[in-house]
């Protein structure tokens, strides 16, 4: 099944469960967040990506290294093409006759999940892709499915070429691919401009805390305490503290957070928001289930805490951003 029909059928599912009263979704406390209510009693809730400050971005984020981003493949005027955006790719030369072994796919993210698109590489550049005209990758299609052994190759299934069902983005996607791909090198650039800022802010000021790599520092980042402030007892880690105070975003309760434990849950009130902490969190970037702790990671776009640890690491967008 393509990746497309996956995403469809889930879709459809979901649709089925919501309408038959098997799935709720609602708005959290806050007003900031959508829920999907979990089905049964032992279940998680599901949080979906919210592009705002919904939640405190992640403390303390690893370094991110922009290494090996970007392929040594170019399409149209020199732009390169990220490794991410190759979904296949046999390293084999072409020549004019197009050879199965041969065809490298491009994938990008579409209105209805991932479409793709066939490449070649000829011998006179064997760093430039060449996109298959239509009337080409009609044929070449043609007799992929008519081959016995062939017409399952991934190239007949989740790697089709999108412009045989009129799904090309932006109606060009070598174009639409180019200005992606340049807007996205534009935001990792400037993102590791910031990173290295902050690595050097850091060495003059001698701070202790490591925030490279923040696109920016996060809005709800409490003020330090006075210096004279009682102490009080965090409900989190059970320590007496100055920087202890009550944290609740709706103020309903007076629960009392020192300012770690405030920023490991991201914000979150550990008694009214205690279902938030313990739900599966929905990246948006690789559309998978984290924590809390492998979640709210900021898009190096739009900065939104929605990404995942791991997309994080790899310079990842959120949707919004990579369409």
């Amino acid at each position: 099944m393509s990746y497309v029909s996956f995403v469809r059928d889930v879709l459809r599912r979901l649709s089925l469960d919501f309408s038959a009263g098997r799935l709720s979704i609602r708005v959290d406390a806050n007003g900031r967040r959508y829920v999907v209510e979990a089905p049964g009693a032992g279940g998680r809730d599901i949080v979906l990506p919210a592009h705002d400050d919904a939640l405190m971005v992640a403390p303390r984020p690893p370094p991110r290294d922009p290494r090996d981003l970007f392929s040594p493949y170019t399409i149209g005027a020199d732009v390169h093409v990220p490794w991410s955006a190759i979904a296949r790719n046999h390293d084999v030369v072409t020549h004019a006759a197009v050879d199965p072994a041969g065809v490298v796919v491009l994938r990008l993210r579409g209105d209805d999940g991932a479409v793709c698109c066939w490449f070649v590489r000829l011998r006179d550049e064997p760093r430039k892709l060449t996109q298959l005209s239509v009337d080409c990758a009609r044929r070449f299609a043609s007799m992929l499915v008519r081959d016995e052994l062939l017409q399952h190759s991934s190239l007949c299934g989740e790697l089709w070429d999108c412009r045989f069902n009129g799904d090309e983005p932006g109606g060009d996607f070598c174009a639409t691919a180019c200005a992606r791909f340049q807007r996205y090198r534009k935001r990792v650039t400037a993102a590791v401009a910031v990173s290295k800022g902050l690595r050097k802010r850091k060495r003059t000021t001698g701070a202790t805390w490591d925030a490279c790599n923040l696109a920016c520092l996060p809005n709800t980042t409490p003020a330090p305490a006075p210096a004279l402030a009682p102490a009080h007892t965090c409900v989190i880690c059970l320590d007496d503290k100055s920087c202890a105070q009550p944290r609740c975003r709706s103020s309903s309760c007076g629960t009392r957070v020192c300012d770690t434990c405030h920023a490991d849950s991201r914000g979150l009130c550990p008694l009214c928001d205690r279902s938030a902490i313990n739900a599966d969190y929905l990246c948006s970037c690789c559309n998978r289930l984290h924590r809390l702790r492998a979640h709210g990671y900021p898009c190096v776009g739009c900065s939104s805490h929605s990404l995942c640890l791991e997309c994080y690491e790899q310079f990842g967008e959120c949707a919004a951003c990579d369409t």
